[in-house]
């Protein structure tokens, strides 16, 4: 994730990157889906974890990893939407 552009989503081992139609309005609806799906993903292991202390560090580094890429995802959303509107805002 360390080499982005300002069209980039994350670097994992291929460019992810936004529509160039996509609207500020979209970006952010899809900028709340990621950001919902990240804190479900959190709480589901917050439960797990009151429920059985033990849980396989493997799986858990995995689980963690999917929550700061839905949130980088989320962020990205966020911030391209920023962009359009700063760029429209010129016209």
């Amino acid at each position: 994730m360390s080499r982005t552009s300002r069209d980039e989503w994350f670097a994992l081992h291929t460019q992810y990157l936004v529509s160039s139609d996509a609207s500020d309005h979209g970006l952010l609806l899809d900028s709340q889906t990621f950001l919902d799906s990240a804190h479900g993903v959190a709480q589901a292991l917050s439960d797990a974890m009151s429920i059985d202390h033990y849980i396989n560090p493997d799986r858990m580094s995995s689980a963690l990893n999917g929550i700061a890429l839905l949130i980088e995802m989320g962020r990205r959303c966020v911030a391209n939407a920023e962009l359009q509107r700063m760029v429209d805002g010129c016209h």
